[in-house]
C-alpha cells in the first residue's frame, strides 16, 4: 500500500477524494451524503480556510484508491493542542486506516499538535462523530452516516472514545406521553424565570434570524468539544441550506425582555422518509415527510435549569405531534440531556475519538 498526499489545489487527486466513497458498500444514495459533492467545502472557496489549514491523504493498493482522510488545523479552535482528521472512507481493511491516520497525525505533529481528534468534517459546525451503533436503521438527514467495520479500525489504531451522543426516535404517539409529562413537570415546577417569550422563528427575514442563532451559540457553545469561533459568513453558508427543509413553527426561539435569545430549537422534516420517486416530482413539499428531526436545541448558560428547556420540548412537540401527526427523531443529544430520557432508549449512538500524537 502506498499513502500519496492532496493537496487540495490539485483538481485531478482531490476528484479522486471526492469520488472515492461511491466504490465503497453504502446501501442507499443517502447515505453518501456528505460524502460525494464536496468540491466547495474543499475549495479555497470554503471560508474556513480563512482561518484554518488542511492537507488529504489518499490511499493506493495496486494503482486503486482503497481510502482517504484529511487532516486539518483550526486557528479558531478553542483547545490549540488539538488536529483535527475528517472526510475518512476507507475498505474495511484496519491496516489502511492505520496508515491513514499515521499520515495525518505526522503532518499535524509538524503543525505543533499533540492530540489529534476526529472525526471532524473541518468544524463541528458542518459534519463530525462517527456512528458507532444503529447500522440497521435507514439514513436520517443531516446524520453523520458511516460504514460499521470504521469503529472497530479506529480502535485498532489506538484511538479511544471521548463523547457520546443518542439519538431518539419517538412516534407520535409516544411524542404525546412526552408532551404529557412536560406539561406535569412544568406544571409542577413553575420557571424559575418568567421573563421571556418563546415564540417561532421567522423565516421571511432568515438572515436576521440567523445572525441571531449565531450570536447565541457563539456564545452557549463556547466549552462544547471542537468548539471554533467561525466566522457569520462560514456559519450562514452552513445553515442556510436547512432553511426550505423546515417552517417558523418548527423552529423557536425564547427571547427575554431584552431582546435578547436566551435559547432556541431548531428542527426540520426528515426528507429521507420521502421516496425517491416523489422527490423528483415537481409537486414534492418537504412536510410530505412523516418523520421531523429535532436537530439543534441551544440555551444561554446563565439560563440553564430555570426551565425553559422544557417549555421549548413542550411548545414543539405540541406542533409535531398534535398538529402535524408526525413521529420525530431526537437527534444526537448527548447524555447529560436527561429531559429526552423518558423517550424509548436510544436507537443510534455516535461518538468522537482522540488520541495523544506522541503515542501512535
Amino acid at each position: 500500500m502506498k499513502i500519496k498526499k492532496c493537496p487540495l489545489d490539485l483538481t485531478d487527486l482531490v476528484q479522486e477524494f471526492i469520488s472515492f466513497p461511491s466504490s465503497l458498500p453504502y446501501h442507499s444514495l443517502y447515505e453518501l451524503v456528505g460524502k460525494t459533492g464536496i468540491e466547495k467545502e474543499l475549495s479555497a472557496e470554503n471560508e474556513f480556510f480563512s482561518h484554518g489549514e488542511a492537507l488529504a491523504f489518499l490511499c493506493y493498493d495496486q494503482g486503486k484508491v482503497v481510502g482517504r482522510i484529511l487532516a486539518s488545523v483550526d486557528y479558531n479552535l478553542k483547545d490549540q493542542r488539538i488536529g483535527h482528521f475528517g472526510y475518512l472512507e476507507v475498505i474495511d481493511n484496519p491496516e489502511v486506516t492505520i496508515q491513514l491516520l499515521q499520515a495525518a497525525s505526522d503532518w499535524l505533529q509538524n503543525k505543533g499538535k499533540t492530540i489529534l481528534e476526529g472525526p471532524f468534517d473541518l468544524h463541528l459546525f458542518n459534519r463530525y462523530r462517527l456512528q458507532i451503533a444503529g447500522f440497521e436503521y435507514p439514513p436520517l438527514l443531516a446524520e453523520p452516516r458511516s460504514l460499521p467495520y470504521y469503529a472497530n479500525h479506529l480502535t485498532q489504531a489506538g484511538l479511544t472514545i471521548t463523547k457520546k451522543w443518542y439519538s431518539r426516535h419517538a412516534t407520535c404517539q409516544q411524542l404525546q406521553t412526552f408532551h404529557q409529562h412536560l406539561r406535569q413537570r412544568i406544571d409542577a415546577r413553575p420557571s424559575v424565570s418568567t421573563d421571556y417569550i418563546l415564540i417561532p422563528m421567522n423565516f421571511s427575514k432568515v438572515d436576521q434570524e440567523l445572525v441571531s442563532i449565531y450570536n447565541l451559540m457563539m456564545h452557549a457553545w463556547e466549552d462544547n468539544v471542537g468548539f471554533s469561533r467561525i466566522p457569520l459568513s462560514e456559519f450562514v453558508d452552513t445553515y442556510l441550506k436547512l432553511v426550505p427543509l423546515t417552517h417558523d413553527k418548527l423552529c423557536l426561539k425564547a427571547i427575554d425582555t431584552d431582546g435578547q435569545w436566551i435559547g432556541c430549537i431548531i428542527s426540520f422534516y426528515n426528507t429521507f422518509s420521502v421516496p425517491l420517486l416523489t422527490l423528483q416530482q415537481n409537486s414534492y413539499s418537504p412536510s410530505l415527510a412523516d418523520e421531523v428531526l429535532v436537530y439543534m436545541v441551544v440555551t444561554d448558560t446563565h439560563v440553564r435549569g430555570k426551565g425553559i428547556l422544557p417549555n421549548m420540548f413542550a411548545k414543539l412537540i405540541e406542533q409535531i405531534a398534535y398538529v402535524e401527526k408526525k413521529n420525530a427523531t431526537f437527534m444526537l443529544a448527548m447524555d447529560e440531556v436527561t429531559i429526552i430520557q423518558i423517550l424509548p432508549s436510544p436507537n443510534r449512538i455516535h461518538a468522537l475519538y482522540q488520541k495523544y500524537l506522541s503515542h501512535l
